[in-house]
């Protein structure tokens, strides 16, 4: 698993596109402009990963908490009609 805090931002790893040309030199075959949209696209994929777990945590939560609740007024009318 991946931590956030350790993960650059776009404008960073924008800025180490020469750093990393000179690094590995097969990047210099690649134009900068497509270099520069796949960090893009990058982002992009990691924005919307972190958005749907966050959706799915948030109504997976919900759900539980609509069983709880049912669960809760199912105990409550029982308790009512054993108790009269």
């Amino acid at each position: 698993m991946f931590v956030l805090y350790n993960l650059l931002s776009q404008f960073d790893l924008l800025k180490k596109i020469p750093e990393y040309v000179a690094k590995y030199p097969f990047l210099s075959e690649v134009d900068s402009c497509s270099l520069r949209s796949s960090i893009t696209d990058l982002m992009v994929g990691y924005e919307r990963c972190l958005n749907k777990k966050k959706c799915y945590l948030k109504t997976r939560i919900l759900n539980l908490l609509k069983r709880v609740l049912v669960m809760q007024s199912v105990s409550i009318i029982i308790n009512f009609f054993l108790c009269n």
